[in-house]
């Protein structure tokens, strides 16, 4: 594996290599699937008390899922740089819009419940899809 390549873009790489080899799902619902039982695996390991050994159990489980959504990717012929630069973008672009919605509002995001965060985050969302 080149080292110049990112560590999702090893993932995929190793990916492609392995289902070439006959280790792959039939279908992109497979892997799917295999997102959903890592995000479970994750989900289970947040609900245990803080300690290093959860971190720890945390860390692998996040590398499970990230590696999982590498061949879902893979079998949505996506590059995932290419996709998570893209995703990064347009967080920062909305971020910076629901940033400038707020401030414009003297909303205080420290004083205000995640709930109503999320509220005010669809609010931005719609918003920017009526401009559309």
């Amino acid at each position: 594996m080149c080292s110049s390549f990112s560590p999702l873009m090893q993932a995929f790489h190793f990916s492609q290599e392995i289902a070439r080899e006959g280790f792959d799902w039939d279908s992109p619902f497979g892997a799917v699937n295999k997102v959903q039982e890592e995000l479970e695996e994750v989900t289970e390991e947040l609900r245990k008390k803080q300690s290093l050994e959860r971190h720890k159990a945390l860390n692998e489980e996040m590398g499970d899922l990230f590696l999982a959504c590498c061949c879902l990717a893979m079998h949505c012929n996506v590059n995932p740089d290419e996709a998570i630069l893209d995703g990064l973008t347009k967080l920062m672009k909305r971020y910076a819009r629901f940033k400038f919605y707020v401030q414009e509002r003297g909303i205080c995001l420290k004083e205000t419940s995640s709930k109503e965060i999320s509220i005010l985050w669809q609010l931005v969302k719609q918003e920017k899809a009526s401009e559309d």
